[in-house]
């Protein structure tokens, strides 16, 4: 029994279809406004799946399902996919087509384009002539150019929908192909397969593949990795060859060649975490062509094709899940045994990816207000004319940015030498100009995006008035952009929402920003959502009445005491707000143009400066998109989706909603005796429970903490147990179908030296009028995590993160839990050796 494949997002006037998650070989059927319109063979199921072309064009309002047929079975029909009114979700056109991979080559004969509507026509010009097109497109398509691109021209993609033009894609000139060539490489193949990945392709080669002395190709590329069929099957020993070519009056490739292994040597697929009631299960690795099979216990629950699998019904507790894969003739020998977790949020998309328009930008100037702004345009470059669609639609968000302090001048002749004054004949730094790629993937999506130059403040101390110095920067760059709306400005004229403003900092900026923030509302501007990274903190200003995110790099060596904390601890959600503390990262990374490294502890593993920068722009775009645009991201920021591209076991996320059911955040004066509530707590079975200052130099020792809170530090034996009484019952179940989450913030409490080698846990528990009670694991939701060592001066920090407990997660001692009539929520130590464990903000959130 097979699951449906789903079926893609279709749009109206489309003339193509993707069915994805089918087994090999299955014949498909395409079923459009309750009438069965196509059916096909559909080979293998290739990560971008199967695509029905010359079928519509189809109209808005058409429901569209498919189904799967193998070996005599058939699967139920998939859940129905409702055609979209592509104007509904981009109604400036449709976004702008992504040359991918991208530069392209002399004589390069296919071109990747990505970001397109499935269905849409999609078609490449080379200097303004059309040399390939497509139409029915699938969402990322190979173009066949003819003829092959000559040496420096201007290469683009353009697509359009229901005659609706998008954009351009970004040009690029056709340099030249790589020589010598790169050697091919095939990934392993097993006995039977009929399917080979080839990988190191140059973009827009041919390739030929050679096997027992029969050769064939050659094949267009647009590089990267390449799926080809083999007929018949392969054999364990046979010796496979892949040679590419460009252009002809340049050398082919050395062969790449693999040799065929046995069924043994298949390996269990790679997957995801699994999470309880999870409808898929999202592979990570496999061999081409393979079919994925899914048991839960001994019952088999999926059967299609990676990366995606749909399950016939969703994962339950408590019994692992077996994941194999199965080429031609082969089975994995192993199978990969997942144990589903209550909380183990999937990989979603990129949230600074979104791609609608070219950029347009200019620097400015207007007394002491300078720096660069980058904005939605008619086509990419200095001084373009603002994009007329997405201005013709109303006033665009903006973002302001501004740096922290560093070196003000460079030696030409050695960008290294750094200093704060010109010694003669040095350049200036445009520290400013250090996140222009933040500021072009927010234009790309629809923001004006401003960086301020705030060199003037630079080399001239750590002073409040320093920061409040760069503040004034920020917000007389803010009204010079009022000027430039209300005075009919030929690009900025009647574009700017100033009801929608955002702010990110960086260092010293990082506290201006929360200034900056706090008071735009004197220039007739309101602050929407507010960045500060790495930031300094002199206790001052607290971020108040906007969306608020700290970026926390916890091997920061110039603000290594990471007081970004405390501006998170302080602040109140309004109506929400964020920490991002990650692991390794340095000081300097997320800006371009420092390029002397400040941060003198560089530990072996420390993140690289694309990993730096790929944290502030998905998490940071995901914050901006939410809180000013509307969009629906915040799982970003709350653990219910992760970002791609990023190692989130390095990213420590807290975050707080506002108006949720605060039990204990403990900051009342009656101490540890009485929480948030009113009620009065207990403590058995050896557990010992106390309130303290956590904070720099706080009331609990050693202090490894570097907040601003008050919060409790348990500890004991292993059974004991913390009990805090809720103001009356409370109906976890449901309340107008939104579920009741538990969510608090925990930390390991370091002893302020090394960390053992081993991580602690806990239970949280709830308690029903009956006495009845339930209990879920810390490690299921994500774990608490280890204290980061830092090193001198700082040390170990203990840095406070927010755990989430969905209801389903709580496992009831015996019989069953009332989970419409909860009086108490419960701490319970569980591990053999318990060290201290401090918690905080403990609160019942309805999602």
């Amino acid at each position: 029994f097979f699951p449906p494949p789903p079926v893609s997002p279709a749009y109206g006037c489309g003339t193509a279809v993707t069915v994805t998650g089918f087994v090999p070989h299955a014949k498909l059927e395409l079923e459009i406004a309750g009438v069965s319109v196509a059916t096909a063979q559909a080979g293998y199921p290739d990560p971008d799946g199967f695509t029905f072309t010359g079928i519509g064009p189809l109209s808005p309002g058409e429901v569209i399902r498919a189904r799967q047929e193998s070996g005599g079975v058939t699967s139920p029909w998939s859940a129905p996919q409702t055609v979209m009114d592509h104007s509904q979700e981009y109604p400036a056109g449709p976004p702008r087509p992504e040359i991918a991979p991208s530069p392209v080559f002399e004589c390069g004969s296919r071109t990747g384009v990505a970001n397109l509507l499935t269905g849409c026509n999609v078609w490449i010009t080379a200097d303004g002539t059309e040399v390939g097109r497509v139409d029915g497109a699938k969402e990322h398509q190979g173009v066949n150019v003819n003829p092959d691109y000559g040496l420096n021209l201007q290469a683009r993609a353009w697509a359009e929908l229901c005659g609706d033009p998008s954009p351009p894609s970004q040009s690029y000139n056709s340099g030249p192909a790589p020589n010598p060539l790169p050697v091919p490489a095939i990934d392993d193949v097993f006995d039977g397969g009929e399917r080979i990945r080839i990988t190191n392709l140059v973009n827009g080669a041919r390739f030929r593949v050679t096997r027992g002395g029969s050769t064939s190709g050659p094949y267009r590329t647009w590089g990267v990795a390449h799926l080809v069929t083999m007929t018949p099957a392969v054999s364990t020993g046979e010796t496979i060859e892949v040679v590419q070519t460009m252009c002809p009056s340049n050398p082919s490739s050395d062969p790449g060649s693999t040799v065929v292994l046995p069924c043994s040597e298949l390996p269990a697929p790679t997957v995801h975490p699994i999470e309880v009631g999870a409808p898929i299960v999202v592979v990570t690795g496999w061999v081409a062509g393979a079919q994925i099979k899914v048991f839960q216990g001994m019952q088999k629950i999926g059967d299609g094709g990676p990366p995606v699998v749909v399950l016939t019904q969703p994962i339950q507790p408590d019994t692992p899940v077996y994941v194999i894969q199965v080429v031609g003739s082969c089975t994995s020998r192993f199978a990969r045994v997942v144990t589903p977790r209550c909380v183990a949020p999937p990989t979603g998309g990129d949230p600074a990816a979104r791609n609608l328009f070219p950029v347009g930008f200019k620097d400015y100037a207007d007394g002491p207000y300078k720096g660069s702004v980058y904005y939605p345009a008619e086509d990419d470059g200095e001084d373009q004319p603002f994009n007329k669609r997405w201005g013709d639609l109303g006033r665009s968000p903006m973002v302001v940015m501004a740096h922290g302090n560093h070196y003000t001048y460079y030696n030409p002749k050695n960008r290294e030498d750094e200093s704060c004054g010109d010694p003669g004949g040095w350049t200036e730094i445009g520290n400013h100009t250090g996140y222009r790629y933040l500021q072009t993937q927010l234009a790309r999506m629809g923001f004006i995006a401003v960086s301020v130059d705030c060199n003037a403040t630079n080399c001239t101390g750590n002073s409040l008035q320093n920061i409040e110095d760069r503040a004034e920067l920020i917000l007389g760059s803010l009204n010079h952009f009022k000027d430039l709306d209300s005075s009919g400005d030929a690009i900025f004229g009647d574009r700017i929402e100033f009801g929608q403003v955002g702010f990110m900092g960086h260092s010293r900026g990082g506290e201006a920003v929360v200034i900056a923030g706090n008071q735009a509302g004197s220039i007739g501007a309101t602050s929407r959502a507010v960045i500060s990274l790495a930031p300094v903190n002199h206790n001052v200003y607290i971020p108040a009445d906007y969306a608020y995110m700290t970026i926390l790099p916890a091997n920061d060596g110039d603000v290594s005491s990471n007081p970004g904390a405390m501006f998170y601890d302080l602040a109140g959600p309004a109506p929400f707000k964020s920490q991002i503390y990650v692991d390794y990262a340095n000081h300097n990374y997320f800006n371009r143009e420092w390029v002397l490294d400040e941060d003198l502890r560089l530990p072996p593993d420390v993140l690289d400066r694309v990993a730096c920068e790929r944290i502030l722009s998905r998490y940071g775009c995901a914050l901006f998109r939410t809180f000013m645009m509307g969009h629906d991201l915040a799982d970003y920021l709350t653990y219910r989706r992760h970002p791609s591209g990023i190692d989130t076991s390095k990213v420590h996320l807290s975050f707080e909603w506002m108006d949720q059911i605060l039990v204990d955040n403990h900051e009342q004066p009656s101490g540890i005796g009485t929480n948030s509530m009113g009620q009065t707590i207990s403590q058995s079975m050896g557990l010992s429970a106390d309130e303290y200052h956590l904070t720099p130099g706080g009331s609990y020792s050693p202090s490894t903490f570097y907040g601003d809170t008050s919060g409790m530090v348990i500890e004991g034996r292993a059974g004991g147990v913390f009990r805090s009484p809720l103001d009356g019952s409370y109906d976890l179940s449901a309340e107008d179908g939104r579920l009741f989450e538990v969510w608090v913030r925990v930390a390991e409490v370091s002893n302020g030296g090394s960390n053992p080698p081993d991580a602690i846990g806990f239970e949280l528990g709830i308690e029903d009028g009956s006495g009845q009670r339930a209990w879920a694991n810390s490690a299921a939701v994500g774990g608490v995590p280890r204290p980061f060592d830092d090193g001198p001066p700082s040390g170990t920090k203990s840095m406070m993160s927010t755990l989430r407990f969905p209801i389903r997660c709580f496992r009831p001692e015996e019989g069953g839990v009332k989970t419409g009539d909860i009086v108490a929520l419960l701490v319970r130590l569980n591990q053999p050796k318990p060290r201290p464990l401090a918690l905080d903000v403990l609160q019942l959130v309805k999602i």
